[in-house]
């Protein structure tokens, strides 16, 4: 584990100066109420999300449809230049709805690099927003890329946690983007820390997966002011990549209630057009999706896996994997897990074959992130 590091102008919170006072002066006993601090936010989280009555969520249920901006980088001016286009669905916790949920993604206008976040509840019991570090999170790591030309997700991971860190709060976080320093090629890079994560598939098949990091159970890495857990300590991969490759990018709300091989049918289902209106049937027979709101907007794949994940969240007795995995733990737990729910899924195109398509719809707040 990565030893913390000081930041040049610490901020001038009590709460920090007062910890860090306390780790020069009783290391021993700073770092066993820092591990404390660290469970009951993540405990916290947990228990929140299990008590909650269900409620319908659709009211605020958000979609972006994220392409390419008119404006390039130099670099996509290259001939089959490999980037994103991204579609993006967020479902907010019942309990949270108001304040739009604690996740929080970036989406860079020229394609270049992705992002999720998940706040951590537990803050909210010691008057903190859990959103605002997530969100602070995602949009210096976007500034990485479309500020300070980065290309290097762990860089962009540490310099926006630097930022963050500045602010009460701790989240996962998972970055993607694409690096073609090759000629021959493209690579994927990610870096990714917590229970976040992402799958990239090809010809219908996943190739790889993240795997969750966690301390124990229901406790995952997170970045953050008070964390024991460090940018460096990111999981890190590099995969070369070509044109038609699909990511699928989400929070734990989506992993926690999907498991791989349902997101991978979905995915497969849709490929063609029946496909995708038999999915979104059988979501509006269930009443996860409202038909009529439908005859003003097209649905997303993005939107399918989240409403998807959100009607397991919101089962008892649906096989789930939170619930394996708490059952692998000693617990006895069924059905879902309420979250909040972040599905991202990016299809690697080439600038040559995007044709008209590649305008970003006028910017909400959350592509703002």
């Amino acid at each position: 584990m990565a030893t913390a590091t000081l930041m040049n102008n610490p901020p001038k919170q009590t709460f920090v100066s007062q910890l860090r006072s306390m780790r020069t002066k009783f290391p021993t006993l700073a770092n066993d109420f820092l591990k404390r601090l660290s469970f009951n936010s993540s405990c916290n989280k947990g228990s929140d999300q299990l008590t909650e009555a269900p409620e319908a969520v659709a009211d605020l249920d958000s979609s972006v449809d994220v392409g390419i901006a008119e404006h390039s980088s130099p670099i996509m001016n290259r001939p089959n230049h490999l980037r994103f286009r991204s579609d993006v669905y967020m479902i907010p916790h019942p309990a949270k709805r108001k304040k739009g949920g604690e996740d929080a993604f970036f989406v860079c206008n020229n394609g270049v690099a992705v992002g999720v976040s998940d706040g951590v509840g537990g803050w909210a019991d010691k008057g903190v927003d859990p959103s605002l570090y997530s969100k602070t999170l995602m949009r210096e790591a976007r500034a990485c890329y479309e500020e300070k030309h980065f290309n290097d997700p762990l860089a962009s991971l540490k310099a926006a946690a630097q930022k963050a860190n500045k602010i009460m709060g701790s989240a996962t976080a998972c970055i993607l983007s694409i690096d073609e320093a090759e000629e021959s090629h493209a690579i994927l890079k990610s870096a990714n820390l917590g229970d976040s994560g992402f799958m990239l598939i090809r010809d219908g098949d996943i190739i790889h997966r993240t795997k969750e990091q966690q301390f124990h159970f229901n406790f995952p890495y997170q970045l953050g002011s008070t964390s024991r857990a460090q940018p460096t300590d990111a999981q890190l991969s590099s995969i070369v990549i070509k044109e038609g490759d699909k990511i699928i990018l989400g929070t734990d709300g989506l992993f926690d209630n999907l498991f791989d091989y349902e997101i991978l049918q979905i995915l497969n289902r849709t490929k063609t057009q029946d496909g995708l209106r038999e999915e979104t049937d059988e979501l509006i027979k269930k009443g996860s999706l409202d038909a009529e709101a439908l005859n003003e907007r097209k649905v997303s794949v993005a939107e399918l896996i989240a409403r998807k994940a959100s009607e397991k969240s919101r089962s008892a007795t649906m096989k789930t994997p939170f619930a394996q995995n708490a059952k692998a733990n000693g617990m006895n737990v069924l059905g879902g897990k309420l979250d909040d729910i972040t599905v991202l899924v990016a299809t690697v195109i080439s600038t040559t074959a995007s044709g008209d398509d590649t305008k970003i719809p006028e910017e909400s707040e959350q592509t703002t992130l």
